[in-house]
C-alpha cells in the first residue's frame, strides 16, 4: 500500500522525464502518459479502498488525466502548452485543488490531513478553523508562486525591464 501512495508522484516525474527526453509531442510520451494514467487509476482505487486517498492524490491524478487528454485530443494546443512548462501545469492543478473546494462551499483539502492527526473534538473550534485557513492560504500562495516560477511569467512581475 505504501507504494500506491507514491505512484502519482512517480508518474508525474516519469511523464516529465519522458517528455523532456523524447519530446512532449512524441508517440513515446503519448503512450507513456496512458500507462501512467492506468497506474494512477489502479493506485487510486487501492488507496480509496483503504480510505487513504488524499486530495493530493486526486490533484496529481487530475494532472495526469489532463496531460493525457491534452496530448491525445489537442496536441498542437494544450499538449504543446503543457510541453512548454509541465511543472506549471502541476502547480496550477494543485492551486485549483486548494482553492476551489472552499470557494464552492466544500470541505478544504487540509481537513483530510487534520483528521489523521487531531482529535475530532477540536475540528469545530475557532482556533482549529483559523489554523486550517492559514494552511490553505499558505498552500494557495505556494502553488501560485511555484506556477509563476515554473513559467517565465515571474519575470514580467518581478524583473521588469528598467527604463533608460
Amino acid at each position: 500500500m505504501r507504494f500506491a501512495k507514491i505512484i502519482p508522484i512517480l508518474g508525474i516525474a516519469a511523464f516529465i522525464t519522458v517528455g523532456r527526453l523524447a519530446g512532449f509531442q512524441s508517440l513515446a510520451t503519448g503512450v507513456s502518459v496512458l500507462i501512467i494514467l492506468a497506474a494512477d487509476v489502479i493506485a487510486f482505487c487501492l488507496l480509496m479502498r483503504q480510505d487513504q486517498a488524499s486530495p493530493i492524490h486526486r490533484g496529481l491524478g487530475a494532472f495526469i488525466l489532463l496531460a493525457a487528454l491534452s496530448l491525445w485530443l489537442w496536441p498542437d494546443g494544450a499538449g504543446r502548452l503543457l510541453g512548454m512548462a509541465p511543472a506549471a501545469g502541476v502547480y496550477l492543478v494543485l492551486f485549483l485543488f486548494a482553492v476551489l473546494p472552499p470557494v464552492l462551499g466544500r470541505e478544504p483539502f487540509t481537513m483530510y490531513f487534520a483528521r489523521k492527526t487531531t482529535p475530532e473534538a477540536v475540528w469545530q473550534t475557532d482556533v482549529f478553523r483559523k489554523i486550517n485557513q492559514a494552511l490553505i492560504s499558505a498552500c494557495c500562495w505556494d502553488s501560485c508562486l511555484e506556477f509563476l516560477d515554473s513559467t517565465a511569467l515571474w519575470r514580467l512581475f518581478v524583473l521588469r525591464p528598467s527604463s533608460p
